[in-house]
């Protein structure tokens, strides 16, 4: 979708409902039964026993030591719904803190045990996300929760730009008359009694409940409702001593989402999820079905049998008190048999098996109302079985509507909407169609159609689709009586009919780059990833995007592609996020590591090279450097100096002015004093002022003279007609353009002694080029008897031209 610009969400009047009739549960230790109001404790505050306010005091070293252990302190937790704090700004605006860090914004401060009434807006659609540690100081064995630890402020403010876009999009394609869009969103972010306060990269101190509230969250501070005691007390042993081996015992922590019965649904979710607004369309069906109590996903296949759990982590809801009592009685009094599973009808095959996930596994298989999700629709992550899934939804798409370009219409048992609308506009157009566009649909255009237009003396029909295919235009062409038709892809590679036909027929070919090209990969990838109501960055797969991880080399092709697209994702919707704060400055996008997927935002490597929002500092570009706004060029097409996408045909004009363009056998751009130098190791060309060189005057400059030993011909040996055959420069010595990124370089890491990496007679003479002669020698002979430089240069005039820049791979100082 656009980066549409999100609009003010509205929360309709908060109300007050009794602490009786929402059946508030309070659970305290044993040691504070007698207190009216109970200070929240953190780990290391119960550890130390000692009754204060969050992290009123420092940390000490005691509890970081207490807190490595196993068992992370869990039968001891203090945990109660009472505290509720409640967040004032409109959930779709973020204020940016000043320019002095966003940590020290925030400093520890105690929370009280409160009421025990909840004040939540009544009506909308709430969100929630989950907070049970301080991940520096505490984790379980599997994490079954992303916690984004010190990027908490940006990972929050993304995942909220997301929600907000999706509804304004959604209010937008149904002119602001959905009832859906109108009863607008809560954010909520449900943080255990640990996950409140936790360090920041110094090691000092910040509150994270006043971090999310001040982004516009309504927090609530509640333990997990299924403690240590409460398992032991159910005969739950095995689970009380295995689960922080397992998911850690504040994975229930989510479980009180069912008890925000002022809104008809609430959606759970996790930091790793990426939202799309089509996810309206799976919240008013559960609303609308009084049959139904939630949508849930299974996780992907965790063993070579294919078994599967729950995943908590993104689910729907209908809030009851009723049902989250439910929940926890049955957790607490069904038998789990570490081999025989929950009740004895498994779903213990998987991580995850003691907590949520499988329990939720046997829950649902019991207990009627809940309905699963196709996983590849609603919680895409990037393993090869979705990945395959959609590409094969996409081609499928493609075909029948290319079926119905060359039918005229007519057609019967089409299978997808998009072709199913666009045969009833075929079959009504008197008019023989000559194209199809593939269009996202819009406000003028909200729902799946199609219609025929004319442009000229062409015929097109306009198919307007919520699933944007890796086709974008389909071109009927008929040559002497033989009717063909182009497919035209998102990254305008043009492929054929019957590529998609393969494709459709074993998705499994995007693995073969023998078949598929990669141009055809990519684009069907792309669509394969963006396809889904819900995606998730794969973080098992693919990696933090702020980590900044380099390729995998046990990724497959298509994950390589999609952990790609999952990372370009998530950066393009950070920088909307950031461009709609209130921001004085913001960061340069300097990084140039990846740029196809993590667009300036990687500086390298590592979560040390990433660019975050936490910095106290901005990052700000050097003089030499060239930056620009996120953008990807179609295939072939580069970014260029002024942040366009080049010619096709053209693709050096997205060389930077001082560089000479080298288009075979890799393309790039090589600074106009590097690469080639005389006698004297002074170099022979010089920028003329634009993206060519021209000779500086030496004599053996000049090609005709053959002082170079693989780069042969006549004239200018500086002209982007030469061929010096490199695939890599030494620092400061030029660029490879990219299509989402400008080529630029910072030429004052010129070295001397690297410059000259192109061997001529000298280099020969000297020894330094014992590749490039041991090619040579099998050209001709008299290379094995030349020692002089003079006797080199008799030689190379010997061999041919075609010879002699055959062996320029082997020719390189570098």
């Amino acid at each position: 979708m656009p980066l549409i610009q999100p609009k003010r969400g509205s929360n309709l009047e908060s109300s007050k409902i009794s602490g009786q009739m929402l059946g508030a549960i309070k659970m305290v230790a044993l040691a504070f039964t007698a207190l009216a109001s109970v200070a929240v404790l953190n780990d290391y505050a119960v550890i130390m026993d000692v009754r204060r306010g969050l992290c009123e005091n420092g940390e000490v070293e005691e509890a970081k030591s207490l807190l490595s252990t196993p068992r992370g302190l869990t039968s001891s937790i203090v945990a109660y719904i009472d505290n509720i704090i409640n967040a004032d700004e409109d959930p779709c605006q973020t204020s940016f803190p000043s320019v002095g860090g966003i940590f020290s914004e925030y400093p520890p401060m105690p929370y009280s045990g409160g009421n025990g009434v909840p004040q939540r807006p009544l009506g909308t659609y709430g969100y929630a996300i989950q907070i049970t540690r301080c991940p520096e100081w505490y984790s379980s064995a599997i994490q079954g929760s992303i916690d984004p630890g010190d990027n908490l402020y940006e990972a929050s403010a993304i995942i909220k730009d997301e929600i907000c876009n999706a509804t304004a999009t959604n209010e937008m394609l149904t002119n602001g008359n959905d009832p859906g869009s109108q009863k607008g969103q809560t954010l909520y972010a449900i943080v255990n009694p640990n996950g409140v306060t936790c360090p920041s990269p110094d090691g000092a101190l910040y509150d994270r409940v006043r971090m999310l509230q001040d982004m516009g969250y309504r927090v609530e501070i509640h333990g997990q409702p299924i403690t240590n005691d409460l398992l032991v007390q159910n005969g739950h042993t095995y689970i009380n001593e295995h689960i922080e081996t397992d998911v850690g015992i504040r994975d229930t922590t989510r479980l009180h989402a069912w008890k925000f019965v002022e809104h008809p649904i609430m959606v759970l979710y996790d930091y790793d999820c990426v939202f799309r607004y089509r996810i309206f369309d799976s919240i008013k069906s559960l609303e609308a079905n009084p049959n139904l109590k939630g949508y849930y996903v299974r996780s992907s296949p965790c063993d070579a049998d294919g078994s599967t759990l729950v995943d908590p982590t993104f689910m729907l809801i209908k809030p009851s008190i009723e049902e989250y009592n439910n929940i926890v009685n049955t957790y607490l009094n069904t038998p789990y048999d570490s081999i025989t599973g929950w009740n004895g009808e498994g779903h213990n095959q998987c991580d995850g098996k003691l907590g949520l996930a499988g329990f939720f596994s046997y829950y649902f298989s019991i207990t009627a109302g809940y309905k699963e999700l196709d996983r590849c629709k609603y919680s895409f992550t990037a393993d090869d079985e979705c990945i395959q899934q959609n590409v094969k939804d996409d081609a499928q798409t493609a075909l029948e509507l290319a079926n119905v370009l060359e039918s005229g219409g007519n057609l019967s048992n089409l299978q997808t909407q998009e072709a199913i609308v666009a045969n009833a506009a075929a079959t009504s157009s008197s008019k023989t169609i000559d194209q199809v566009r593939v269009l996202e649909v819009n406000s003028d255009h909200p729902q799946v159609s199609a219609q025929v237009v004319e442009e000229e003396t062409i015929v097109i029909m306009e198919v307007y689709v919520q699933i944007l295919v890796s086709v974008r235009m389909m071109i009927k062409r008929t040559v002497n009586g033989v009717t063909t038709t182009e497919m035209i892809m998102s990254n305008q590679w043009v492929t054929t009919k019957q590529m998609i036909e393969q494709v459709y027929i074993d998705p499994a070919l995007i693995q073969a780059p023998q078949i598929v090209e990669d141009p055809v990969a990519g684009a069907f990838v792309s669509a394969a990833v963006s396809r889904p109501v819900m995606a998730k960055q794969s973080v098992d797969i693919c990696g933090s995007p702020a980590d900044c991880p380099a390729d995998d080399p046990t990724w497959s092709r298509s994950q390589k592609l999609a952990c790609e697209e999952l990372h370009s994702m998530h950066f393009l919707d950070k920088r909307r996020t950031e461009l709609a704060m209130n921001r004085v400055e913001m960061s340069d996008l300097i990084g140039q590591f990846k740029p196809m997927s993590f667009h300036g935002y990687c500086k390298g490597p590592g979560p040390d090279n990433f660019i975050g929002m936490k910095d106290v500092t901005i990052a700000v570009k050097p003089a030499w450097q060239i930056v620009c706004e996120p953008m990807v060029c179609p295939y072939g097409s580069y970014v260029t100096s002024s942040c366009e996408c080049s010619p096709v045909d053209d693709p050096c004009s997205a060389c930077p002015t001082g560089t000479r363009c080298q288009t075979s056998p890799v393309l790039m751009c090589i600074d106009c004093e590097c690469g080639l130098c005389g006698k004297n190791n002074d170099s022979c060309c010089q920028s003329n002022g634009s993206n060519e060189c021209s000779l500086i005057g030496n004599s053996e400059c000049i090609l005709d003279n053959s002082f170079f030993a693989a780069v042969a011909g006549t004239g200018s040996s500086c002209a982007n007609s030469v061929n010096v055959g490199v695939t890599g420069m030494p620092p400061g010595c030029g660029c490879k353009p990219d299509r989402a990124a400008p080529c630029t370089y910072d030429g004052s890491k010129k070295q001397a002694d690297l410059s000259c990496f192109l061997c001529n007679a000298n280099d020969l003479a000297a020894g330094q080029c014992p590749a490039c002669n041991l090619c040579l020698s099998n050209t001709n002979s008299c290379i094995t008897s030349s020692s002089t430089s003079s006797e080199y240069e008799s030689c190379f005039a010997l061999i041919s031209a075609l010879d002699r820049n055959g062996c320029n791979g082997s020719c390189t100082k570098w």
